[in-house]
C-alpha cells in the first residue's frame, strides 16, 4: 500500500535515522514500544496523527509545523489542505481515535486552507 506523502514526510521528520520506510504504522508502533516505559506520550499522539493522515480524504492534508508541549501534553499542528472539508475529515478521524481536537484559526490562501489544530490525549 502506498502511503500518503504527508504521512511519509512527517515520519521522516520525526525519525530521520530510519533509512527505510516500509510499513508506517508498524514502524511507529516499534518506536512507541522502544520508548522508556511509556514516558513518551508524544509518540502515541504522533502515531494517531499519522494514522489519521493516512485515512481517505485526510491524506491531502500537509503538516507544515508541529510543536509538542510536554507540560500540557498536547500537540499543536500547522496544517495546509485543499479545503475545509479535508480538515474536517482529519478532525473527525482524530476524535474517532479518542483524542481531544481543537480547531484554531483557519484561513483561505492561494494554496488552499491553512489552519492550526491543537490535539490532546
Amino acid at each position: 500500500m502506498l502511503m500518503p506523502r504527508p504521512a511519509r514526510a512527517l515520519y521522516r521528520e520525526l525519525f530521520p535515522q530510519d533509512s527505510k520506510l516500509i510499513n508506517l504504522r508498524a514502524q511507529f508502533d516499534q518506536h512507541l514500544a522502544q520508548s522508556t516505559g511509556g514516558d513518551s506520550p508524544v509518540l502515541g499522539l504522533l502515531a494517531e496523527v499519522a494514522a489519521a493522515l493516512q485515512a481517505d480524504g485526510a491524506a491531502l492534508v500537509q503538516v507544515n509545523q508541529l510543536d509538542y508541549s510536554a507540560t500540557r501534553g498536547d500537540l499543536s499542528l500547522q496544517l495546509q489542505a485543499p479545503g475545509f472539508a479535508e480538515l474536517e475529515r482529519l478532525r473527525e478521524r482524530l476524535e474517532e481515535s479518542g483524542l481531544s481536537v481543537q480547531m484554531g484559526s483557519a484561513s483561505r490562501e492561494a494554496e488552499g486552507v491553512s489552519a492550526r489544530v491543537l490535539i490532546g490525549g
